[in-house]
């Protein structure tokens, strides 16, 4: 019994995928050349314009003949084919040589020469022996086969007798060749007899003008004068045979050849030819037949050549080949231009690869632009896309198609052919030939023969257009991982099994503060490192990741301490580790990737002191915060918002009618009023200032600051900001508005001057009336225009000017001031300044010495203002700043979240890319096993097949077009199950051996007996054809094997790119929940394998809105826990689903569940349950965030044995 060949181990755990690729492909067509000879040979056969054959050189026997045989030999196809040379041949041949010796002998000629033609004698069915000119042709890649051409001589050797033989064989002869045979009497007729050529030309014998002129005209120019010359030198006697080949034109003014050939058999007394004997012959069939069989060894050399340079050529110097192709098929085909172009059937775009224009060209102008759209229903584009070779001339396109024609016209050409290249059945591309002659007037017909071998050099050319193009994506996806390891911002390093390191990227070198060659003078425990723990204890050896790798043989996540450098400077790491195991199971080398935690570590303990500030900052503020879900009406305060309100958490029913009715009656309407202003969208800033009553029974002022947050379409979704008890700036400003009452009283019935000057023109701006009593003036107009220096004498002007150009304020100032009328009189001053539309003014007070209670009132009112007012902005400027901190604070720990879950995909994906490159290699080494039993296997099929029956052997072709579709694999109780059916199968149809039969059947997949494979199964040789097709089974199941590897990989590397990917952009953007989710599942795969079941439950839900580097975190952290929770066994259900406006995420696992008294806690920031330096307690407090940034909701249910949480996002689709 054949048995598939066992996996083998290698050393070498690499591989290299392209040139796998490359040997697959090279066995793929040996195993094609070498099984499908039966299609070849007929082709072969199908275009030879002669009776051939395809002969075994061992033994004789015909493998296969075309119709043309069946006549010259008087035998049926099954007779023949039955045959072998030496029974066709008579035992001696007429030089009396013995007919197997000379027939051996001429064998191995054919195989040292390639080629050799001889005369041989025949015997037809009826036992008449005939003469024969044999041509042996040896065929590529079929040692054992030879081409043989016979053709027949009898008619040659007729005429050689006539010209050659003895006047008494005239009669006979001349019955036989009557038709051709002329006999010419040179004196009575100077020119030679045609009236055979009557007949050969079209003309009635009226018709042809019988003079030496006419003849002249009517040989082509090119062989007139050949011709002549050997008539006289035959007529002279310097030649004894006139002998000529020569064309002719006819009456319809085509050419035919004629062959002519004559001997002079009488003369004159004078010596001269009187009589002349020959015959003429229309020889224009085996002419072009000649020509036809040049023309197609030409072409196959070409596409053999073609074939040979691109499958063995490396990608990179494929296109250049490709090119010097399209020259070569131009040139053979002698036509004006070739271009080869490449669809894009999703784009509906053609793009212009290469265009070869001959320089005899009319027209250079190129074809189609380098790219150009496609219209598939266009009358050419169709019958390419339908993968029709087209051969069309200008005149035969339809009149519907006026933008061929068009084309065509542009450059010129009256004639194309259109070859469409295929790939798995699918079209393309196109290669283009075109002449700027009609269909008559090119050379080559493009009949089945041409057409075949283009069809064969456009699939040669897909083939390499492929194979390059994958090697190019292989390439790319290998730079893109070597890109990955080099440019990550985290550092990845990978140490030997001693503990050695032996790989650092840069950003290895950059945090851990050494060169690479450095490194490698380290180990993981080197003393150099001054490890500690993430609390600044000792790090205990069982703690290092290195040794819990190495010990367990399974990865390790977000280990954490703390190293030293020489400068005494501490940096915080996290570490993700994975090993590398061989086939064994043995581990090769450890992956660790190596993340700076320090700043975020510091951020988690900046955050912790930020928000016990904000909070200490909100209690001494007596502020609040609260958030307004405008779709669900719900209302959150924060617990000092219900503190302000005089109520517990508990007491406030969470709706926006429980608010409205604590504000005050008289305030309601212009809350109201405010709240829809800003909801409708004419302002989203909303700010207001009302009452309510407390619930101590008084009345509060409260000022309400806050936002309206709208989705991409504008609806307003959410309300947040800030509510602030301004009670006691309420009284304070009543008090103040109280006391600017009076400072008006004041300022107009006071009897202190009162003037507001300008510090910078002393220009006087504004005066009290006390002011105009006081210096005399009648009205304000007579003030207008004078300057203040006026007022004063030249010292206390001075005192005065000093204070305005510093801006500096001053009371208790003694001044000496002139009235109008010159008259000085003493007054104490103050000056102030203040700001009035972004300009000081300063106000100047002159009072006389019973007004200075007065004014040392105002000072302290005034004095009182300014320390409250400022004390207000100082709370406020410290509010902001604590506000900024935070949110900078919340970013920065995002960022090292998602770096620290980046390090977990990186160190566990190092398994799942290694496990397919170990089936590339096992598979590849089963393939040159195969190849090795190919080769021992094939002389054997070939010979069993060239004597079966026809009807067996198309049996065994379809059964092996079955073997190469690959099936599932049985294995266990469902292969005996399989194997007892089977022999029950065979028993009912009589087979003396259906054990054997079942066994192999079933080796190859098959469930049941095909049909088609009964007949060769009943041959003696069944089971040698069983050993050779369990082979090529074998086969293609490695080939799709390397192809699932390969598509693994590339898997593996588009979700590590995407899931790597940093996006800081604020905006949203479409993306799926359920692409995202995959993304994680991918890079998870390793974990999930080892014994979690995941099911999946996604319903048709549209890309939403969102910001998918952040949901990714969401995802990864929500499965992560779920994998940690149940110790990684377990269960884990998906579900996507959308419920009213929202699209729910629903993740459940079979954990052991979250005790109801923590459950509460979990999203709070710096709650955890893992051990310490194990979790940082932020996972679910920045999901919860992120959620939240989304306008999103997050539920958790749990008992023992189930735990769900549920992600609910706004539905807000793309347009």
């Amino acid at each position: 019994m054949n048995r598939s060949p066992k996996k083998e181990k290698t050393k070498d755990a690499s591989v290299d995928l392209r040139d796998a690729k490359r040997r697959i492909k090279a066995l793929e067509k040996q195993l094609k050349d070498q099984t499908g000879n039966g299609s070849f040979f007929e082709e072969l056969l199908d275009y030879s314009p002669y009776p051939t054959a395809i002969i075994d050189s061992s033994s004789g026997k015909f493998m296969e003949i075309n119709p043309a045989m069946l006549p010259l030999f008087g035998y049926s196809r099954k007779e023949l084919l039955k045959k072998t040379m030496m029974e066709l041949s008579p035992a001696l041949q007429p030089d009396r040589q013995n007919s197997l010796e000379l027939l051996r002998s001429k064998f191995e000629a054919c195989k040292k020469n390639k080629e050799v033609s001889f005369n041989w004698e025949y015997l037809n069915s009826t036992g008449g022996a005939f003469p024969c000119k044999v041509r042996f042709s040896r065929l590529k890649n079929f040692e054992s086969m030879l081409s043989v051409q016979i053709e027949d001589i009898r008619r040659r050797k007729a005429i050689d007798s006539l010209l050659h033989g003895t006047h008494e064989r005239f009669d006979l002869l001349i019955k036989n060749l009557s038709e051709d045979v002329w006999l010419w009497d040179i004196a009575s007729n100077p020119i030679l007899p045609g009236e055979k050529l009557d007949d050969i030309l079209g003309y009635s014998p009226k018709e042809l003008i019988r003079n030496l002129e006419f003849w002249k005209v009517l040989i082509h120019p090119d062989d007139a004068r050949k011709t002549l010359t050997l008539l006289q030198q035959t007529l002279s006697g310097k030649k004894d045979l006139f002998d000529a080949d020569y064309r002719m034109r006819g009456k319809d003014g085509t050419y035919k050849w004629i062959i002519t050939r004559g001997q002079v058999i009488e003369k004159n007394r004078a010596g001269e030819a009187a009589k002349m004997l020959g015959f003429h012959a229309d020889i224009s069939k085996q002419k072009k037949a000649e020509e036809s069989d040049r023309i197609k060894r030409n072409l196959e050399a070409l596409t053999t050549s073609i074939s040979t340079e691109l499958i063995n050529l490396p990608s990179h110097e494929i296109g250049e080949a490709i090119r010097n192709t399209m020259d070569k098929i131009c040139k053979f085909f002698q036509m004006d231009r070739v271009n080869l172009v490449l669809y894009d059937l999703e784009r509906l775009k053609r793009t212009l690869f290469y265009e070869y224009i001959s320089p005899k060209a009319k027209n250079k102008s190129p074809s189609w632009p380098e790219l150009s759209d496609i219209n598939p229903e266009s009358f050419l584009t169709k019958n390419l896309l339908y993968n029709k070779i087209i051969t069309l001339d200008i005149l035969e396109i339809p009149d519907t198609s006026i933008d061929l024609k068009t084309l065509l016209d542009r450059v010129g050409i009256k004639f194309l052919v259109g070859i469409p290249l295929t790939l798995a059945g699918t079209v393309v591309g196109a290669i283009g030939l075109n002449a700027e002659r009609h269909r008559n007037e090119v050379r080559h017909r493009f009949e089945e023969f041409e057409i075949f071998h283009l069809r064969t050099i456009g699939e040669v050319i897909s083939n390499a257009l492929e194979r390059k193009k994958k090697e190019e994506e292989l390439h790319s996806e290998r730079d893109l991982l070597a890109g990955i390891m080099d440019t990550s911002v985290a550092a990845i390093t990978v140490l030997t099994p001693d503990g050695r390191i032996s790989y650092a990227n840069s950003s290895a070198e950059r945090i851990l503060g050494l060169s690479a060659e450095d490194l490698k003078e380290r180990t993981y425990n080197s003393p150099e490192w001054k490890s500690s723990s993430i609390d600044g204890g000792p790090w205990q050896p069982e703690d290092q990741p290195f040794l819990r790798v190495i010990n367990s043989g399974e990865p390790v996540f977000d280990v954490r301490h703390a190293i030293e450098d020489d400068r005494g400077v501490k940096k915080y790491l996290s570490i993700n580790g994975s090993p590398i195991k061989n086939d064994l199971g043995e581990i090769t080398s450890l992956v660790f990737l190596v993340t700076d935690i320090t700043d975020s570590l510091l951020a988690e303990r900046a955050l912790k002191e930020s928000e016990e500030r904000l909070r200490l900052a909100l209690n001494a503020a007596n502020m609040g915060t609260w958030s307004w879900n405008l779709e669900e009406d719900s209302l959150h305060w924060s617990a000092n918002t219900a503190h302000l309100f005089g109520i517990s958490l508990e007491e406030f029913g969470g709706k926006s009618e429980h608010f409205f009715g604590l504000i005050h009656p008289d305030d309601m309407e212009k809350v109201q009023f405010t709240v829809e202003q800003s909801i409708s969208g004419k302002s989203d800033d909303f700010h207001i200032e009302h009452r309510i009553f407390h619930k101590d029974g008084t009345v509060h002022w409260m000022e309400g600051k806050g936002r309206v947050y709208r989705d991409i379409d504008g609806n307003p979704i959410r309300m947040a900001g800030t509510i602030t008890d301004i009670t006691d700036r309420k009284n304070a400003e009543n008090e103040l508005k109280a006391s600017q009452l009076r400072f008006q009283a004041f300022y107009r019935f006071a009897n202190e001057a009162i003037l507001f000057l300008n510090p910078r023109t002393e220009r006087i701006l504004d005066t009290n009336p006390a002011f105009l009593n006081i210096f005399g003036f009648v009205n304000e107009k007579e003030i207008q225009g004078i300057p203040a220096k006026s007022l004063f004498t030249v010292e206390s002007w001075a005192t005065v000017h000093t204070r305005l150009r510093s801006f500096e304020s001053a009371d208790n100032l003694e001044l000496r001031t002139i009235r109008v009328d010159g008259t000085i009189f003493p007054a104490i001053g103050s000056i102030h300044f203040y700001n009035e539309k972004d300009s000081y003014i300063a106000a100047v007070s002159l009072l006389d010495t019973s007004a200075i209670q007065e004014i040392e009132e105002l000072k302290m009112i005034n004095n009182e203002i300014s320390v409250r007012n400022k004390l207000i902005e100082m709370q406020k400027n410290e509010l902001e700043e604590t506000l900024e901190d935070l949110k900078r604070t919340q970013a920065q720990l995002i960022q090292s979240e998602k770096m620290a879950a980046l390090g977990q995909l990186i160190a566990g994906i190092a398994h799942e890319i290694n496990n397919p490159i170990g089936a590339v290699q096992a598979s590849n080494q089963n393939l040159q096993e195969c190849l090795l039993r190919f080769q021992t296997l094939l002389p054997e099929v070939q010979s069993i097949i060239a004597q079966m029956p026809h009807d067996e052997v198309e049996s065994f072709r379809h059964f092996l077009n079955q073997v190469r579709q690959i099936r599932e694999h049985l294995a266990g109780i469902e292969e005996r199950r399989v194997k007892k059916e089977l022999i029950i199968e065979f028993e009912a149809l009589g087979f003396q051996s259906p054990y054997m039969f079942a066994d192999s059947l079933a080796d190859m997949g098959f469930r049941t007996i095909p049909k088609e494979a009964i007949p060769f199964l009943k041959s003696s040789k069944a089971t040698t054809l069983l050993e050779y097709s369990s082979i090529e089974s074998f086969f293609f199941t490695n080939t799709n094997t390397i192809q699932i590897a390969v598509d693994r990989v590339s898997k593996i590397l588009y979700a590590l790119k995407n899931f790597s990917h940093f996006d800081t952009a604020s905006t949203k953007i479409p993306a799926s929940l359920q692409d995202s989710i995959e993304t994680v599942l991918t890079i998870y795969q390793n974990q999930l394998k080892k014994g979690i079941q995941v099911t999946k439950e996604y319903n048709d839900i549209p890309k939403i809105l969102c910001y998918p580097d952040d949901l990714l975190h969401v995802w990864t952290n929500l499965i992560y826990n779920s994998l940690q929770a149940m110790d990684f066994r377990g269960r884990i259900r998906i579900r996507t689903y959308t419920q009213n406006e929202e699209v729910a995420v629903e993740i459940n696992d079979s954990g052991p569940g979250i005790p109801e008294s923590i459950r509460g806690k979990i999203f709070q920031p710096f709650f955890t349950t893992k051990p310490p330096g194990e979790g940082s307690g932020l996972g679910l407090d920045i999901v919860h965030k992120i959620i939240v940034k989304h306008g999103g909701r997050i539920e958790v249910e749990s008992v023992p044995g189930s735990t769900t949480f549920r992600v609910f996002l706004p539905l807000l689709p793309a347009e």
